[in-house]
């Protein structure tokens, strides 16, 4: 098994690199904090994009909480890849500044 990149104390797995790495799991709790959202993250994806997808209570707030619940799980992906592939530092706060300009686009 692969170790994670970000801290190399844990195997990576998905849902290691998509909530309970704690470089991702800071990037789920400011993304929550911009939200004005106080919760917990589930390491479990399916129960996480529900928990998430629920805070919304109107269909189409729900529908537009699992666009950005995606978006949010991409940009962890194209930011840990570029840490392996470009050596680019990972960054919390470079990841919800792109969150932010892909919302307001």
């Amino acid at each position: 098994m692969v170790k994670c990149v970000l801290r190399g104390e844990k195997d990576e797995s998905g849902s290691h690199i998509f909530f309970e790495c704690d470089f991702s799991y800071k990037v789920w709790m400011s993304c929550f904090n911009w939200f004005g959202i106080s919760t917990v993250v589930h390491s479990k994806s399916w129960i996480n994009l529900l928990s998430y997808s629920n805070v919304f209570k109107r269909k189409k707030g729900r529908q537009t909480a699992t666009t950005i619940w995606l978006d949010i799980v991409w940009l962890i992906w194209k930011h840990r890849n570029a840490l392996i592939f470009d050596g680019f530092a990972f960054s919390v706060d470079r990841i919800l500044d792109e969150l932010k300009a892909r919302l307001w686009s």
